[in-house]
């Protein structure tokens, strides 16, 4: 958790370009029956699932800026591809700490699995990953929820755009000192060491 922490407290000082990168499955539905024609709009609420999708989400923490990709599928592949296309729209002089979870398709490996050598080398020298500890997944980024929706990710889409229009930066204040008196469940204080039960190591 502390590497984490860090890295956050160092891209509110400016000295670190930090993304917080998630992605969620998201079920897509569709009307059983068909809305009656005519005002007032009325929608028939029964439906049925049409399909998965899957969205990719990144949030610039200190530029306030978001980007969002909707996928059919859940592969290192799109994972890498989402990552590729990120990077354009940062500064390229400087290098990218991305914070996400553990997810078995977050590697470097998939950089080279969907690149050439050379573009999946110059991605992972532009680019820091740190991962969340397991008991604080999810916490990098939330994307907006909208599961009845037919077109995947529409209100993500608009709510990602309506929060670039404003591009609030996060203000993040909580640190490791914070953390240590917070959270002593995690931090727990270390006792005195009792060297009695140590071995006598023979002369």
């Amino acid at each position: 958790m502390e590497p984490v922490l860090e890295v956050y407290a160092e891209g509110a000082t400016g000295l670190r370009e930090v993304i917080g990168l998630d992605e969620s499955g998201k079920e897509l539905q569709e009307p059983v029956r068909p809305s009656p024609p005519g005002p007032p709009v009325r929608e028939d609420p029964e439906n049925h699932r049409n399909a998965q999708a899957n969205l990719l989400l990144a949030y610039a923490l200190f530029r306030g800026w978001r980007t969002i990709t909707v996928t059919e599928t859940r592969t290192r592949s799109d994972w890498a591809h989402f990552v590729h296309d990120l990077l354009d729209h940062l500064p390229s002089e400087r290098r990218i700490t991305i914070v996400l979870d553990n997810l078995n398709t977050y590697t470097v490996a998939a950089l080279y699995q969907a690149f050439p050598l050379t573009e999946a080398t110059r991605i992972r020298h532009r680019v820091t990953f740190v991962h969340i500890p397991s008991t604080d997944r999810g916490a990098a980024v939330r994307s907006p929820a909208d599961s009845g929706s037919r077109d995947a990710g529409a209100g993500d889409r608009r709510v990602v755009t309506a929060q670039n229009a404003v591009a609030a930066p996060a203000r993040w204040t909580f640190t490791n000192d914070q953390a240590r008196r917070a959270l002593t469940r995690l931090y727990p204080v270390p006792g005195p060491i009792d060297d009695t039960s140590a071995e006598t190591m023979p002369g």
